[in-house]
């Protein structure tokens, strides 16, 4: 596989060639070195790259390590996306660049000890894979088949075979088309072409009678479309699990989506083929006309749904722009008041958008908005500080505060909600345990607060660098103190150490940092007392004691009694 990315077909099935490209990738797991040595093929991506990328993303890492160890998960897609990888387990509803598809050959978890290339396919798609796939079928092999020259010295039962191959795999493609599009597409195979002639009704009836094999066929394809129909009606509403912290824009377009993708399926089952196929099941007195009724009433209600909650989201749309584009965090509390007000009136106006558990949901994508515009702006990584304390701690203060107006937002908004319903319309209560939505707001205040501590003490620990101890025992106690401070530089260094995200809640090493770092400056504090302690001892008067003052002021553990 020594060919350039623009060589390569769109889509392969194997990638037995794919070796490490080297020896010092710096990767334990070799399975990841397997991932790694084929996006290093496609991408040209490199070691230190895949790291940042993959494996120092815990999100990506988290979901290729389910790919591997878990038998539910088949399935990982990985494509580059602004010279990033972005990790999926699902199919984007959109996508511009090539996709890379890592699929299992079977639904055992993925060995080390066994060859890889033996347990994962993979597949490259782009955008346009499956459709041109498709039109070549349709436009070139189908007539093909059709033309009785070309097929004139087939066997009846391999032209038979072929045509019904084809057929299948062109609907295959037609589906799929519609997945990679985020839309249904409803098949329509090849055999029913004798709708699209004007003598249809005579070419379905012999002797007075219905063909039954092509009603038979009529009534198959009326069951595929509607096991695709339900599939896209109770399409699992919740948030995908691989979203860790989804914002706003998911719900608000998976509505949208939603209506234009049933506002589709209406479309097409009121096109004149599908029309005329319902007109032979009716007038054949086929059992599976009501059937298609019925679908057609499901989907009428499903799509009024979604419009009508698509339509109230919509407002929103403005408010979640602008708050991604502040560019300072006093700003974000400015649009809390237009927000809680808007949600407000979706919920009390949409006739559909009544389920509380989905409005938890959208509750907490918001705050998850909140929470990720004061993290960029605040850049909790780089405030670790040696001098001029004063503006990161500053700018935490802030954000603790916008914090807590976003709470008092939501509070004040749900005290006013019985004003936004009609006298006709009992009030809907946001009867919400808050712990459900400021859950991920709470680990974020607390690591806000952990990140303020450590600042505020590193503040005042920079007192003892000025300090100059004289005395008889000057030498022992300076010493001491030299060792105060230089421990707590060690511990205070490990922040600036630190990659992750220090304020994600799944980030275990920052309050393990933070212990470890409590620890050493309750130790120094105690030797600073100790120093303290020494010096005031044989003090009887005030003039030492002013000469102190700066050790007295700077010791918070042990109170001072002369």
């Amino acid at each position: 596989m020594n060919e350039s990315v623009n060589e390569r077909s769109s889509i392969t099935s194997d990638i037995g060639e794919a070796e490490i490209a080297n020896d010092d990738m710096e990767l334990e797991d070799q399975r990841f070195r397997f991932i790694l040595s084929y996006l290093n093929i496609v991408y040209g991506t490199t070691p230190v790259a895949f790291k940042n990328a993959i494996i120092n993303n815990e999100i990506n890492r988290k979901l290729i390590e389910s790919f591997f160890d878990k038998t539910n998960r088949n399935i990982i897609l990985i494509f580059e996306n602004s010279d990033s990888l972005n990790v999926l387990a699902e199919f984007p509803i959109h996508f511009k660049s090539k996709i890379i598809c890592f699929v299992k050959r079977n639904e055992n978890i993925i060995e080390k000890d066994i060859p890889l290339k033996k347990q994962i396919a993979i597949a490259e798609f782009t955008s346009s894979s499956i459709t041109q796939l498709s039109l070549f079928i349709s436009e070139i092999v189908w007539p093909i088949l059709q033309q009785k020259k070309s097929i004139s010295d087939w066997p009846d039962i391999v032209l038979r075979n072929c045509q019904e191959n084809i057929s299948e795999l062109t609907n295959l493609l037609t589906v799929i088309n519609g997945i990679l599009r985020n839309q249904t597409i409803l098949s329509i195979p090849h055999d029913i072409d004798f709708l699209t002639r004007s003598d249809y009704l005579r070419v379905l009836s012999h002797n007075k009678t219905f063909d039954s094999r092509k009603i038979r066929l009529l009534e198959n394809l009326i069951m595929t479309w509607r096991n695709q129909i339900q599939t896209a009606i109770n399409y699992d509403r919740n948030l995908p699990k691989t979203k860790h912290h989804p914002l706003p824009n998911v719900e608000i377009e998976f509505w949208t989506t939603r209506a234009e993708n049933l506002q589709g399926i209406k479309t097409q089952m009121h096109s004149p083929l599908i029309r005329r196929l319902v007109e032979v099941l009716e007038i054949s007195n086929s059992n599976y006309f009501s059937r298609f009724r019925t679908i057609f009433r499901d989907v009428i209600q499903a799509l009024a749904e979604a419009q009508n909650i698509a339509l109230y989201l919509k407002p929103l749309v403005p408010i979640l722009e602008i708050i991604e584009k502040v560019q300072d965090i006093q700003s974000i509390s400015f649009h809390f008041n237009r927000l809680f007000h808007t949600l407000a009136l979706a919920w009390a106006n949409s006739v559909y958008y009544t389920n509380i558990d989905r409005f938890i949901g959208f509750l907490q994508q918001w705050t998850n908005l909140v929470i990720t515009k004061i993290r960029d702006l605040l850049q909790p990584n780089d405030l670790f500080v040696d001098t001029d304390f004063d503006e990161p701690i500053q700018s935490i203060n802030l954000a603790l505060e916008t914090c807590m107006l976003y709470r008092k937002s939501y509070q004040r908004r749900k005290e006013l909600l019985p004003t936004y319903f009609s006298n006709d319309r009992p009030t809907l209560y946001w009867e919400i345990p808050e712990s459900k939505i400021f859950d991920g707001f709470e680990h974020f205040i607390d690591r806000l607060k952990m990140l303020k501590d450590i600042l505020s003490t590193a503040q005042e620990c920079s007192i003892y660098e000025s300090i100059e101890l004289g005395g008889i025992d000057a030498v022992e106690l300076q010493n001491i103190l030299q060792k105060v401070i230089r421990d707590f530089k060690s511990a205070y260094a490990l922040f600036r150490g630190l990659t992750d995200d220090i304020t994600n809640e799944y980030n275990a090493e920052f309050p393990n940092a933070y212990n470890t770092f409590r620890k050493i400056v309750f130790t120094g504090d105690e030797r600073v007392a100790t120093i303290l302690r020494r010096f005031l001892q044989p003090c009887y008067s005030h003039a030492k004691t002013a000469n102190i003052d700066n050790i007295y002021r700077a010791s918070r553990i042990i109170p001072i009694c002369i």
